[in-house]
């Protein structure tokens, strides 16, 4: 098997792909990279699933998100945390699983890091806290135009930097 494929010399039979399911040679299952995942994202308090439909694999996910581990994606699959503004499901969530999910649970920052909220006019910039300052100070929209030293300087302090107001947890 190569990349999801098994390739043989020739072309077989359905009695000969039954005997190679059946001695193990062909598995039954799909590996976890090629399974479909439903990735959602929050807007005004209702979640949307991404593109309308469930990826067809992870792997197609990650490069379409800009994302690089399979391993981090799945930590937080099912799991209802936000993780980079994205929620990750194994299957279709019903209303009522919707329902019981807590929509303010962050995927935790690196230990050295802290979350970000950056607010204008009273709206969350990208509809999700920054992982790190660092990370508020380089991310798009590059209108943001703030720094590391700018946001520590503002950060908690209700004091506008060109009308954005910064703070280190949720604004109520």
């Amino acid at each position: 098997m190569s990349k999801g494929f098994y390739c043989f010399s020739k072309e077989i039979n359905d009695k000969e792909l039954k005997e190679l399911k059946i001695n193990g040679t062909i598995r039954n299952s799909i590996s976890s990279l090629s399974k479909s995942i439903w990735v959602y994202t929050l807007e005004n308090d209702h979640f949307i699933l991404l593109n309308g439909k469930p990826f067809q694999s992870q792997q197609e996910m990650l490069r379409s998100l800009n994302l690089n581990r399979v391993r981090t994606i799945n930590k937080y699959k099912d799991a209802g945390i936000n993780f980079k503004g994205y929620y990750f499901f194994s299957k279709q969530m019903s209303n009522e699983e919707w329902n019981k999910l807590n929509k303010n649970i962050y995927a935790k920052p690196s230990k050295k890091a802290m979350l970000v909220w950056v607010y204008k006019d009273n709206k969350l910039i990208k509809n999700r806290p920054f992982l790190s300052m660092t990370a508020a100070g380089c991310q798009r929209p590059k209108e943001l135009n703030l720094n590391r030293k700018l946001i520590r300087k503002y950060l908690d302090s209700n004091q506008s930097y060109n009308g954005f107001l910064i703070f280190s947890s949720q604004k109520g």
